[in-house]
């Protein structure tokens, strides 16, 4: 029970680590302005008596954006960084940078309301009860967001760890039934493959393409080539290792096209083991 709940929290912590891609950041910013239009036709705080439907959407539309520009930045840095990831001191430093940050997030909403109504001077509310009504939309949020980051990969950690326990066997020439794009080069081709989001960088001696597809399908295809998963988002071509360079702790592959590949503290006894760093 004891190494489930490591491998539960492993799991989730490798999936914090990933960045989101363009599209999450595209996704999030149409949300965060759906948000601020909801909000606009609420009123809340009553912002519902302000004059002008219009004005009071593109007020909470630029507010929510804004406090997207303002919280995401730290929370994905954290979440790069796996800076005490879980547990109660991460939450209590999650709502420490939240407290913080809202203190310029009411300085800048304030300041705005006053740009879009000036008549409000004498009626908006004190500067404690404007910072207190941004908490309670602020800190929420962000939980919300950081939950939402820290479990949308999760599933794709997970299959990392059945992908390195090991690919199931292919008979003869049987091609495994997955689902790639039909621009998938051929495996023997491959020097590399990165994970990107729902995408999968394939280098090659002439350069690198992006295609479609699920990265342990994209190891299940290159079962049949002599390689190694050598991070959670990188797979590596033996023919392709040209030599290595760092530490332990800091280590890259050099491929023979001259990429750099970093490897996970996790695959170094198994590279070694491998033979991969008999040589510097």
């Amino acid at each position: 029970m004891h190494q489930a709940a490591q491998n539960e929290t492993a799991h989730s912590q490798e999936a914090f680590r990933r960045w989101p891609g363009r599209g999450f950041v595209l996704r999030s910013a149409l949300i965060v302005v759906a948000v601020g239009i909801f909000l606009g036709l609420l009123g809340p705080y009553g912002s519902y008596l302000n004059p002008g439907l219009v004005a009071r959407i593109l007020y909470w539309s630029c507010c929510a954006l804004i406090g997207l520009g303002l919280y995401a930045g730290p929370v994905l840095l954290m979440r790069r960084l796996g800076v005490a990831w879980h547990g109660p001191k991460f939450w209590v430093g999650v709502t420490g940078l939240v407290m913080v940050l809202s203190l310029l997030q009411t300085l800048i909403t304030r300041d705005l309301a006053l740009s879009v109504w000036p008549d409000l001077t004498s009626r908006l509310p004190g500067w404690g009860q404007w910072y207190g009504q941004v908490l309670l939309i602020a800190w929420p949020s962000v939980v919300l967001v950081t939950l939402a980051l820290r479990y949308r990969n999760r599933p794709a950690a997970i299959a990392e760890e059945t992908v390195g326990q090991g690919l199931p066997a292919l008979v003869g020439n049987e091609t495994p039934p997955i689902r790639l794009a039909d621009d998938y080069p051929r495996p023997e081709t491959i020097f590399a493959l990165q994970m990107e989001d729902h995408y999968i960088r394939c280098h090659q001696r002439e350069g690198s393409r992006l295609v479609h597809g699920v990265f342990r399908e994209a190891l299940l295809r290159q079962s049949g080539c002599a390689g190694l998963q050598v991070h959670r988002s990188w797979w590596v071509a033996r023919k392709a290792v040209a030599g290595w360079e760092g530490t332990p702790r800091a280590l890259r592959l050099i491929l023979i096209n001259g990429d750099r590949v970093p490897v996970s503290r996790a695959h170094v006894a198994k590279l070694r083991e491998a033979g991969w760093l008999d040589t510097p």
